[in-house]
């Protein structure tokens, strides 16, 4: 009679364990589904505005003379850095 009992607590409390590490599992699933989410979302902006700046980008034509060719020594004999 005994040894039946002790059995059934083992087997209750393993049941209870189970449980318990079944909704631990469903609520870390559930907070990585969301950290998933917001990281895919911000890639998704970053890559729009990056997007957006190398188009923007490419429809302006540099000024020669500002630019110049990036010899600093020609900027400075046209009085380009005020």
């Amino acid at each position: 009679m005994n040894h039946c009992k002790i059995t059934i607590q083992v087997s209750t409390i393993q049941v209870v364990q189970y449980k318990q590490n079944s909704r631990l599992d469903e609520k870390r699933k559930k907070a990585m589904d969301v950290h998933l989410n917001f990281i895919v979302n911000q890639t998704e902006q970053y890559s729009t505005w990056l997007t957006e700046g190398l188009t923007n980008s490419s429809n302006t034509t540099p000024d020669p003379s500002v630019v110049g060719d990036g010899n600093i020594g020609e900027c400075l004999s046209q009085n380009c850095i005020k």
